[in-house]
């Protein structure tokens, strides 16, 4: 048939289409109120987990973990003019020359920098490592102070620029939200 009406199967792929949403706005629909029906029935029939969960939510919010870097390393020292605002850290697994360094510098607002070493699942260091670029390092940003106020984006730069001195000369930089720019 789609032979002979070829406008057929443009209209029977739209039908498809049409039918498959609707489809999946039900189910959705469905999961919600099967959601809401079951936070119903916790807060009548167990409220003491409902609260016991809520405050525990809330004091992991108002006193969230301590940050750990997820993959070993070693902290390369800085001048005081740098070490104040960011931390220079190895993750590599080779010391060989002939490879180009590869520099991460990780979101700088919101959350700690180990969000590039999150979990051993959620590493943007050890992905890095195992794709072959052996040589990695990461800028840690340390907390703005009032000692702190007046840097500018001219001292992160130079910052950057004494770490990929530090590194060999060169590097390959991997920039992430604010690291991004700054890259």
């Amino acid at each position: 048939m789609n032979n002979f009406f070829p406008m057929w199967s443009g209209m029977q792929y739209l039908n498809d289409q049409y039918f498959s949403m609707l489809d999946g706005s039900i189910q959705v629909g469905f999961k919600a109120t099967q959601i809401y029906l079951d936070a119903v029935n916790e807060f009548y029939t167990s409220p003491q987990t409902l609260i016991k969960r809520n405050l525990s939510y809330m004091q992991e919010v108002t006193s969230p973990p301590e940050p750990k870097w997820q993959t070993p390393h070693r902290e390369i020292a800085l001048p005081a003019q740098f070490a104040k605002i960011i931390r220079l850290l190895d993750f590599s697994q080779t010391a060989n020359p002939d490879i180009i360094p590869t520099l991460v510098l990780p979101p700088q607002a919101g959350h700690h920098s180990y969000i590039a070493d999150y979990s051993p699942e959620q590493s943007q260091n050890q992905t890095l490592r195992q794709n072959g670029l052996d040589m990695v390092y990461c800028i840690e940003w340390v907390g703005a102070t009032p000692a702190t106020s007046h840097t500018s984006i001219e001292d992160y730069i130079a910052a950057v620029y004494y770490c990929i001195a530090q590194i060999g000369g060169k590097a390959n930089l991997v920039g992430d939200c604010q690291g991004g720019w700054l890259a």
